[in-house]
C-alpha cells in the first residue's frame, strides 16, 4: 500500500481472527510530506459481524492506546494532509443505482490518551484563548457509542470526551448525541463542563455549505441552538 499511496504505511505487528478481532501495533501512516499523520501504539478491533456479501461490517467494540494524529495543510496548500487518502479510496469507476457504500457500525469506541494536532502554515497565529488554525489536545479521552451511517450521514453519541489543550484551555466531560451531515453538524443533549463551567443545551448545530467553510468560521458557518 505504501507505493500506492506514495506515502509510507507500516505495521509492528498485526494479530488477527478474521471473524472474532484484530489487533495491530505501531500502526503508523506518513503523509505525502513524510510527517506523520497517524500513529497508534496498539488498535484492537472487536467483530461482531462482517458480511462481504452484504457488504456490512459491525465492530462491538473498538480501542485505540495513545494514538498520535497530526492534521495539517502546508504553506501554499488548500487541502488537508490526509487528502491522497480521501483520493485513493474515492472509486473511479460509475456509480449505479444499485451501488451503495458498506455499512460500518460500531456499537462501542474507546480512545484513551491520544494527542492531536491541527495546523493551517496558512494562517497566522492568535497570541490570546485558543487558537483554532494551530490546535494541540493531549490527554485526549473519548468514550464514544453506536457509530452508525445512513447515505452520507453518520450519527455517534459522545458518552465523554475529555482533553487538554495547549492554550491552557481544558474539557472535563463533553456529552452529546451527534449528527454530522454535509450541511451540518448538530449536537442533541449536550453537557460541557469545565474547570470554572457549566454548559447544557438541547440542540446546537453549525450550518455550512461544506466542511472548507469552517475554514472561515465567522463568514460562513451559521450556529443556531435552543
Amino acid at each position: 500500500m505504501s507505493d500506492e499511496l506514495k506515502a509510507e504505511v507500516s505495521i509492528g505487528k498485526l494479530d488477527i481472527d478474521l471473524f472474532n478481532y484484530a489487533t495491530l501495533e505501531e500502526f503508523y501512516v506518513a503523509d505525502l510530506h513524510g510527517d506523520t499523520l497517524l500513529y497508534v501504539p496498539e488498535l484492537t478491533c472487536y467483530i461482531d459481524e462482517l458480511s462481504f456479501e452484504e457488504e456490512r461490517l459491525i465492530l462491538s467494540k473498538a480501542f485505540l492506546h495513545s494514538p498520535r494524529i497530526n492534521l495539517k495543510k502546508y504553506k501554499g496548500e488548500k487541502d488537508m494532509n490526509y487528502g491522497f487518502i480521501e483520493d485513493y479510496f474515492s472509486s473511479d469507476k460509475p456509480k449505479t443505482k444499485e451501488s451503495k457504500p458498506w455499512d460500518v457500525q460500531a456499537i462501542h469506541i474507546l480512545v484513551d490518551n491520544a494527542d492531536f494536532t491541527y495546523d493551517d502554515e496558512n494562517k497566522g497565529f492568535s497570541e490570546f484563548g485558543v487558537d483554532f488554525d494551530h490546535l494541540h489536545m493531549k490527554k485526549l479521552i473519548a468514550d464514544l457509542s453506536d457509530f452508525h451511517q445512513d447515505a452520507d450521514t453518520v450519527f455517534f453519541d459522545i458518552n465523554r470526551l475529555a482533553l487538554h489543550e495547549k492554550s491552557g484551555f481544558i474539557v472535563d466531560t463533553l456529552m452529546a448525541k451527534m449528527k454530522i451531515a454535509p450541511d451540518r453538524m448538530s449536537f442533541s443533549e449536550l453537557m460541557i463542563k469545565t474547570p470554572g463551567s457549566r454548559i447544557i443545551t438541547n440542540d446546537l448545530s453549525f450550518i455550512y455549505k461544506s466542511l472548507d467553510d469552517f475554514d472561515d468560521f465567522i463568514e460562513k458557518v451559521t450556529i443556531k441552538t435552543k
